[in-house]
């Protein structure tokens, strides 16, 4: 079934970039001779937007889907189900970002009668917002941490957490040495280090198309601001989505473990003879809820990292296109 998923984000990749290809204006190489005015710099501009544009609608509508659709697929992943369902957002990320590189690769030709080409070599630093860039690797570093940690505080099988709950006197007076529990799914190393190479995997490829964000041509007509403007517009959409990606996966793996961790702290019965009690770890239970509620918190914090960094990219595209004068 997690096949069939891939599939399904294969098909909805190539609709998206045959989407993309088809709104590509001018694809065709112009030569000549003679002076491009900057009066033409708006309507350059205008194009190349738009081309942004779509390609970010149709980036976010991928991944919008594969978040949707892919879930109700996994149900019947068997044993596997728990990985599938939590590897559903870096699908989604890859999904993402393979319809952002088709968008980059199919960006607009320049198109006019001379054509530019800057000497200086752009890299994604130049390119990218550098604090939105360090708050995507923050995240995937702090992912490693909890993996890691979860790993250590996991049952050998790697997907529970087990306890040995503290007995009070009725319960030793009885004769009970020992009462425990165990509770899952719980993100040790079976899940935990699968979902860390994929949200890697994702902001890894993120970097590459900042690469492809760097590299693609100049716009015909404007001036090296407003093209430096649109170069970081599309960074920020790649940005904003590959964070969201791993704010969500280290969200929902302490989500879980909030969860399996209260669970098997709750108080539980017990019997010896005519004796009966309860046993439980309310600390471990305090536990369990702090760390639901900070997955809650990550994962709302990268949903107002996104939006903030969609806000900020639209702004950019609407400003006013500067004119200063004629392009020889």
């Amino acid at each position: 079934m997690v096949s069939v998923a891939l599939l399904i984000a294969v098909l909805l990749v190539g609709l998206a970039a045959a989407l993309v290809a088809g709104m590509r204006p001018g694809a065709g190489v112009h030569t000549g001779t003679g002076a491009v005015p900057v009066q033409e710099a708006p309507v350059a501009f205008a194009r190349a937007r738009r081309h942004a544009a779509g390609v970010a609608a149709a980036a976010w509508g991928c991944l919008v889907a594969v978040v949707l659709l892919v879930p109700g697929l996994a149900v019947d992943a068997g044993s596997r189900q728990g990985l599938a369902l939590a590897a559903v957002p870096a699908l989604a990320g890859l999904t993402f970002l393979l319809v952002s590189a088709a968008g980059e690769r199919t960006w607009p030709r320049p198109d006019g009668q001379v054509r530019r080409a800057s000497l200086h070599r752009r890299s994604a630093a130049d390119v990218a917002p550098a604090p939105l860039r360090r708050t995507a690797w923050a995240w995937c570093a702090a992912l490693a941490v909890a993996v890691v940690a979860l790993g250590l505080t996991a049952a050998p099988d790697g997907r529970t957490v087990a306890v040995d709950l503290p007995l009070d006197a009725v319960a030793r007076a009885a004769g009970v040495e020992r009462h425990g529990g165990a509770a899952g799914p719980y993100p040790g190393w079976a899940y935990g280090v699968p979902l860390l190479l994929a949200t890697l995997a994702v902001i890894t490829a993120g970097e590459g198309v900042l690469r492809l964000v760097a590299a693609r041509p100049l716009v015909a007509a404007t001036s090296e601001r407003d093209d430096a403007r649109l170069r970081r517009v599309s960074a920020r959409r790649v940005l904003a989505g590959t964070q969201l990606v791993a704010a969500g996966t280290l969200g929902g793996v302490l989500l879980v473990a909030g969860a399996a961790v209260a669970n098997v702290g709750r108080p539980r019965a017990w019997s010896v003879g005519d004796v009966a009690g309860t046993a439980g770890a309310p600390l471990l239970v305090a536990v369990g809820v702090a760390l639901a509620v900070l997955g809650a918190g990550v994962g709302l914090a990268g949903v107002a990292v996104a939006a903030t960094a969609l806000r900020r990219a639209a702004d950019d595209a609407a400003a006013p296109v500067t004119r200063t004068g004629t392009l020889a």
